[in-house]
């Protein structure tokens, strides 16, 4: 990775954050938790394992302030780690993520998101799917 380095710095900038939220100028926006950025960059830096960890921190956290947007894109980017990941991940849980997703998705009419959904749905597939998730993943195509 060319900018590895950078990545690493930032991670440990960040590091200490992980269970906070990012917000700017006195919460007027907010970015989700810290946790999902950590993902990224643990991801980056080819950290699989302690990436999907970032990950389900990170699900957590924006659950808990409803922060719908952010959870739905964690779940789906995790799904995504888990695929890619070199077996890091758990089948289960990344079809579990991508059945929430899309069910928020649908729910809420995430419609910047549906990109995101079809194209892990198409790595889902294209891994043999994955345990635990329902049978046919709604299509949002």
């Amino acid at each position: 990775m060319r900018h590895r380095r950078a990545a690493q710095k930032l991670y440990d900038l960040l590091q200490p954050f992980e269970e906070r939220v990012a917000v700017a100028s006195s919460a007027i926006s907010c970015s989700g938790a810290v946790a999902s950025y950590l993902a990224g960059l643990a991801h980056a830096l080819g950290n699989t394992e302690t990436a999907l960890q970032h990950c389900a921190q990170a699900v957590a956290i924006n659950d808990a302030i409803g922060a719908k947007f952010f959870a739905a894109r964690i779940r789906l980017e995790g799904a995504q780690m888990s695929f890619v990941g070199g077996g890091a991940g758990d089948p289960a849980q990344a079809g579990a993520w991508i059945a929430e997703a899309a069910q928020m998705i649908e729910e809420l009419a995430m419609e910047g998101l549906r990109p995101l959904l079809v194209a892990v749905q198409e790595q889902s597939r294209a891994f043999g799917g994955v345990e635990d998730a329902p049978a046919e993943l709604p299509d949002v195509a």
